[in-house]
């Protein structure tokens, strides 16, 4: 999120070497606090924060693919994906989203899979020449992250 957590106390996750800051001692460095993003369409409600971008175009581009992606279909797969949080890293237009995936699989051995993701998106401007510039979005990346706490558990066990 591009805050200096220096001298503040932090919580490390032993499987993935994630580190943790309270809120309450985050708060004392922000200099915006993130914004929730309320998505009460479609008769459910859906919260997640989107941190560190202020551009209202982009803000909209990165909500909209949130809502695209949040249900899909490829083959007899169904697609569920719940939104965690966006975070702004340091390079430009460049996004960590974390979110929850459910897989529906009607015809295998395991009917349904739930799964945490950290995908890295990026933003690429559109209609370069009108004075409405837009955004699409771009997936970069897609990590299991209970696949990358798996590998880390076995190099740590060995």
């Amino acid at each position: 999120m591009g805050i200096d957590t220096e001298g503040l106390k932090k919580a490390k996750d032993r499987l993935t070497g994630q580190l943790f800051v309270n809120e309450k001692e985050l708060q004392k460095r922000w200099k915006q606090t993130p914004t929730p993003v309320y998505d009460t369409s479609g008769g459910s409600s859906e919260t997640y924060v989107i941190s560190g971008e202020v551009n209202p175009k982009k803000l909209e581009a990165l909500r909209n693919h949130v809502k695209t992606m949040s249900n899909f279909q490829i083959g007899d797969q169904q697609f569920y994906d719940k939104p965690i949080i966006i975070d702004k890293t340091d390079e430009e237009d460049i996004y960590e989203y974390l979110f929850y995936e459910t897989v529906h699989f009607p015809s295998g051995l395991v009917p349904v899979t739930n799964r945490y993701f950290i995908s890295r998106v990026q933003l690429y401007k559109k209609n370069d020449t009108s004075a409405d510039v837009g955004y699409s979005v771009n997936m970069l990346s897609k990590t299991d992250l209970l696949s990358e706490a798996e590998k880390r558990e076995d190099t740590t066990t060995k």
